[in-house]
């Protein structure tokens, strides 16, 4: 009898993921900025690896996307204001 050879799921990571200092000079901001959007929530998508935390380009993109508007008007009311 041949033993089972076990699969491993392959990671595709398609892009390297992000630091803060790295998003925070894509995105022209300071690193407080993207702590701080982090700590309140309303930033982009992050993964914590131990102490370290990263960003993946595609929840980035994901993230910019939503916050897109044609107007200031038109932020304002998704915003509720």
């Amino acid at each position: 009898m041949q033993s089972a050879q076990l699969k491993r799921p392959s990671l595709a990571i398609a892009q390297p993921l992000l630091d803060e200092r790295a998003l925070a000079e894509t995105l022209s901001v300071s690193v407080k900025a993207i702590q701080s959007w982090r700590y309140k929530g309303g930033g982009p998508a992050f993964v914590r690896l131990g102490r370290a935390i990263r960003y993946r380009p595609e929840d980035v993109e994901a993230w910019l996307a939503s916050n897109t508007f044609g107007s200031t008007t038109a932020a304002d009311a998704e915003r509720g204001q």
